[in-house]
């Protein structure tokens, strides 16, 4: 009984330590939040994202060399690359010339992409997960396929 209220004690002790630093932080935001948002972002954010390496590290989720690397980064820079032509295609300057070149046989694939692009977005999503989720290749090839 007494083990259960020492425990008890410990994590009351550090509830009231966290709501102390909070107060401290509000204090500190209050009076200079500007100095304060670029010591978290200078300071806080690289020391946290050396944490999460170590984390992700030690859970294995970064993706091995291999087939599975070059179908991510390919998926990915295909992806990034359809998205930076759509946001062109917007554009004014870029619009007519967009117009003028569907209307050539060469140019039918601009008028495929608005509509091919939800597809390729899934695919780079499936295949994220199935390499994050380790399903097997036999598994991930039907999967990315259907």
């Amino acid at each position: 009984m007494i083990v259960k209220y020492q425990i008890k004690t410990i994590y009351w002790k550090i509830d009231l330590l966290n709501i102390g630093l909070i107060g401290a932080a509000l204090a500190v935001a209050v009076t200079i939040p500007f100095t304060l948002f670029i010591v978290a972002y200078a300071v806080v954010g690289p020391l946290h994202y050396l944490t999460e390496i170590s984390w992700l590290k030690d859970r294995r989720y970064f993706v091995q060399w291999g087939n599975p690397f070059w179908l991510l980064l390919s998926s990915s820079l295909l992806l990034t690359l359809l998205i930076i032509f759509l946001q062109l295609s917007v554009q004014p300057a870029w619009k007519q010339w967009l117009l003028e070149y569907a209307g050539t046989p060469e140019g039918q694939w601009v008028r495929l992409l608005p509509k091919v692009l939800p597809g390729f977005v899934f695919f780079a999503f499936a295949a994220s997960l199935c390499f994050v989720l380790r399903i097997p290749e036999r598994h991930r090839a039907a999967i990315l396929l259907f």
